[in-house]
């Protein structure tokens, strides 16, 4: 039976032997000297290696070898290192600071450390994946390189100006609470759905299965992840058996596993190789072993798949490989070995721990579970993102699911089922803008355009400008949004996407004042007109109405198209305005009765007729004469003075007393002589005095026969 040779002394008396007969002495003397140097790598004048950085979400600036962090950031990146040797060798991510100060460390998550060999046997094997965590305390600039030696070199020279990333970062996850285990596989290693894997020197893969009350038993490494679900290799060799003895050895184990019906998933695809993992009939239903393929691509001799001193064995294309502390090696029928069992794990379940060997995972529950994961513009976070300003941008579920999610009721399945992951992305919200119509009718408060998230709604702060009102304004949005209008609150709702609203708002209706023979503020003409705007409750107040000298609005009515006008002292306001109107005002020519009527505003009605008044001032009485041919039967008002008021008028050099006014405006006058003393006043002027009745007794006041005075004769004259 052949056999693959893994020693590295056989190797290298094998390849020496070869080379003695092709090399020449130089070379053969060089080899000699070197002792316990491979040949091969004798010949290798300098080792290449490639070096290719990734994302994993956060919000770095990477350019080729070069990563740039903000201050008070932490990054996590994934360096991929690869070989370009044709041969075994040692690899060393090194890195150096090039401005700003941070610390730089590897995840306890990484599947491969910073410093490690690296394999020429498997083509996958050339890459190796660090997870590299950058913690900016200032701005920082970092360049990373991969430094080579031969694998016979325990350690590698550090290149110049670089240091060795050998500080694990203390960012260890422990989930308290149950989550779902293929979420979290394929966060820590920030892989896609169904292509994760755990590097050879993952330290956090640990899973206790069943669950036991000390954390070191019944221990099972997680391998990764593929469309079968979760795979596992024990960490233990269970079982000591033959070749033939495989299938039944594995029957038995998994009789021991608890509830494996609701968490292990029924397959029997355990022959994987470059191309996936086929079924095989050489093991039984939902248990198996790991690949020599799987061995090989997580490290081998350098993972944790390494034999400690038990070997087991792996399937190979249909046929059964024995693992041992020195390699791969080929099997017979008579081989003897351990099993470390392989199974798949179903993908709904949730677990708590921390992944450690000291706290490992443990399965907590099984559940249609929907796990939701949040990002901003594609940028892990740890909650929703602000309803006020962002919005969701799309949800990606795993199993094919599509869904639908709120804030109010979370993700909801609308095809597909359980068990899921979602993500939701959310983008910055929807531009909403609000502006007056027509321009000068209002001020829109700032800001006047916002950012509106998933709420969909939002407010804007109107006031109407002089001669506008926001009653019955209106809004419209060309976006599909709808407004309205409450005192001067303007909200925005139904916002799914950008909009520009336009209030437009009504102007006040105007009253039109033309005021005659009178001014409408200061100044004064034979007409003034003054144009306002109605306010809210329809009203409009002009003020400071005044006649112009020699006029007066005592007894006029301001007249108007509409509404009801009212004059008080100086103040003209109209009332009940619902549409544009025009006023007249008309003074009219001031009488004596308007004289003593303003300067007597005061007066008092007078009923009692039958005592004098002293007071000195105007009464009146409704004249009821005129009040009976009124036919509006209001009558007109008549003015007495009474007591011994200002009350003389002079003309034709006579003095008179005005008594009262008369209905029609005029006054009635009172005759009192050349003076208006009532003493020393002659009746007749001209200092002449008359005697009262001295012709008392003439006889031309009686009888028949009517004369004039002087003699009887003339008394008696007809």
């Amino acid at each position: 039976m052949k056999r693959i040779i893994r020693s590295k002394k056989i190797m290298f008396f094998s390849i020496l032997i070869l080379l003695s007969m092709t090399l020449s002495l130089t070379y053969s003397a060089f080899i000699i000297n070197t002792k316990d140097f491979k040949a091969s790598e004798m010949l290798v004048s300098e080792l290449i290696y490639g070096i290719d950085i990734e994302s994993t979400g956060g919000g770095e600036s990477i350019d080729k070898n070069k990563v740039t962090v903000s201050k008070g950031t932490t990054s996590v990146i994934k360096v991929k290192i690869t070989s370009l040797n044709e041969i075994d060798s040692r690899y060393d991510l090194e890195y150096k600071i090039l401005s700003g100060s941070g610390t730089v460390s590897y995840a306890s998550t990484t599947g491969w450390k910073p410093t490690g060999k690296i394999s020429k046997e498997n083509k996958d094997i050339y890459e190796k994946i660090v997870t590299v965590v950058i913690e900016a305390t200032e701005n920082i600039e970092v360049e990373f390189k991969v430094n080579g030696g031969y694998t016979h070199n325990e350690e590698i020279i550090v290149l110049n100006g670089y240091k060795k990333i050998n500080q694990e970062t203390d960012k260890t996850l422990n989930y308290k609470e149950e989550h779902n285990l293929k979420d979290i596989i394929e966060k820590e290693n920030s892989c896609k759905e169904d292509n994760c894997r755990y590097g050879g020197e993952t330290t956090n893969n640990y899973l206790q299965y069943p669950t036991k009350p000390t954390a070191s038993e019944n221990l099972w490494r997680i391998i990764g992840t593929n469309t079968d679900g979760i795979k596992l290799i024990s960490d233990e060799v269970r079982a000591t058996s033959k070749k033939t003895e495989i299938k039944n050895n594995l029957t038995s184990i998994c009789g021991t596993l608890e509830n494996s019906q609701n968490y292990i998933h029924s397959t029997t695809k355990f022959n994987c190789s470059e191309s996936g993992c086929t079924t095989t009939s050489l093991f039984p239903a939902n248990i198996g072993l790991i690949s020599t393929y799987e061995y090989n691509l997580l490290g081998g001799l350098e993972s944790y798949l390494k034999p400690e001193s038990n070997s087991y064995f792996s399937i190979n294309n249909e046929s059964i490989d024995n693992i041992t502390t020195n390699g791969v090696e080929e099997t017979t029928e008579e081989t003897s070995s351990g099993i470390r069992p392989s199974v798949y794990l179903e993908s709904d379940l949730n677990v708590t721990g921390s992944g450690t060997k000291s706290d490992p995972y443990r399965i907590y529950s099984k559940g249609k579970v929907i796990i939701t994961k949040y990002t901003l513009n594609g940028v892990l976070q740890e909650e929703a993102p602000s309803a006020d300003t962002y919005v969701v941008n799309k949800i990606e579920c795993t199993n094919n699911v599509q869904a639908t999610w709120s804030d109010k009721e979370g993700t909801k399945i609308t095809s597909g089922s359980a068990p899921t992951t979602c993500t939701v992305d959310f983008k910055n919200g929807y531009t909403v803008s609000l502006a007056a119509n027509p321009t000068n009718s209002a001020t829109v408060t700032a800001p006047v355009s916002k950012t509106v998230g998933r709420v969909g709604s939002t407010t804007f702060n109107v006031t109407a400008k002089s001669g506008y009102t926001l009653t019955n304004a209106t809004v419209t949005c060309d976006g599909g949004a709808s407004g309205s209008v409450s005192g001067t609150k303007v909200t925005i709702n139904n916002i799914t996407g950008a909009n520009t609203c336009t209030i437009t708002i009504k102007a006040l209706p105007t009253v039109k004042l033309t005021v005659t023979n009178g001014t409408i503020g200061e100044g004064s003409a034979t007409t003034s007109t003054l144009t306002a705007s109605a306010l809210t409750g329809g009203s409009v107040t002009f003020n400071n109405v005044k006649a112009n000298s020699g006029y007066t609005f005592t007894g006029v009515t301001p007249s108007c198209t509409s509404g009801t006008p009212k004059y008080t002292g100086t103040t003209l306001t109209v009332t009940g305005v619902s549409q544009n109107i025009t006023c007249t005002f008309n003074a009219k020519k001031n009488t004596l009765a308007d004289f003593f009527a303003n300067k007597y505003p005061n007066a008092k009605k007078r009923t009692d007729f039958s005592t004098a008044f002293s007071d000195a001032n105007l009464y009146y009485e409704d004249d009821k004469y005129t009040e009976d041919l009124d036919k509006n039967g209001t009558g007109d008002k008549v003015y007495y003075f009474t007591g011994n008021p200002d009350n003389w008028v002079k003309f034709a050099d006579f003095y008179w007393r005005i008594i009262r006014t008369n209905e029609d405006g005029g006054l009635r006058l009172l005759y009192a002589g050349d003076s208006p003393s009532t003493t020393t006043g002659y009746i007749g002027g001209a200092n002449q005095t008359y005697q009262y009745n001295s012709q008392y007794n003439n006889s031309m006041y009686v009888g028949y026969m009517y004369g004039t005075a002087g003699n009887l004769t003339n008394n008696r004259t007809s």
